[in-house]
């Protein structure tokens, strides 16, 4: 999801030279990256496709042809699924926040998890562990997978990155698909809802605090002491 530049295919794409790449990027004209990988367009290993994520309409739940025709980007919405007759062995994703930034977290989640192998895995990254909804986000994974927490010293040394790594996930498990319907309704208030809609569904009440932290708090700490 959002491979461009390409940094990581062409990595994995060198160490595993027989791997199979599917990659969704944004257009350049649009205020995407460019795809800096050397000719990938004539490497049968690699496909490409570019397309706004968010706008996958039908991906997320909602049919692009019953979007509200008064929604400012109502003709961009698409009905298009990519690669939905394929599965991953790993796939990587970036979480990020704000109204936007959380479409696009949403969308890539939700693609991902339709699309990953049983016992596939899941690379994100992530600012501070420590927040609020990183922590809730690791919770989420951690039914339906193993989850780890990566910090690459020689990359991230003086930065607050680092990679949530969720292995052996179970797609297909009532965990992993309440996770999905989640962020679908997520999507959803955040396209086409007001910000005070967005707000009441992401605002956290003080007994949820307080039964995430009693529930997870020990286990988060130890997976993110580490990094």
């Amino acid at each position: 999801m959002g491979m461009a530049p390409g940094g990581f295919t062409a990595t994995a794409l060198k160490k595993h030279p027989a791997a199979i790449v599917r990659g969704m990027a944004l257009e350049v004209d649009v205020g995407g990256l460019a795809v800096m990988m050397t000719q990938w367009n004539a490497d049968h290993r690699v496909q490409i496709k570019f397309v706004d994520i968010t706008m996958l309409a039908d991906e997320l739940g909602v049919p692009a042809t019953s979007t509200p025709v008064a929604h400012p980007d109502s003709a961009h919405f698409s009905s298009e699924r990519p690669f939905l007759d394929e599965n991953f062995d790993l796939i990587f994703c970036e979480y990020r926040e704000s109204r936007e930034r959380l479409r696009l977290t949403i969308s890539q989640f939700v693609v991902a998890l339709k699309r990953i192998r049983e016992n596939g895995s899941l690379v994100v990254l992530l600012h501070k562990p420590e927040i609020w909804n990183n922590m809730e986000l690791i919770n989420m994974f951690t039914p339906f997978s193993e989850v780890r927490l990566f910090k690459p010293r020689r990359k991230y040394a003086i930065r607050s990155s680092f990679y949530m790594v969720a292995t052996k996930i179970c797609p297909q498990t009532e965990a992993a698909q309440s996770a999905i319907r989640k962020w679908k309704a997520q999507w959803e208030i955040a396209t086409f809802q007001t910000d005070s809609a967005l707000s009441a569904l992401v605002h956290v009440s003080e007994d949820h605090v307080h039964d995430m932290l009693t529930e997870f708090g020990p286990q988060c700490i130890g997976l993110a002491t580490p990094i």
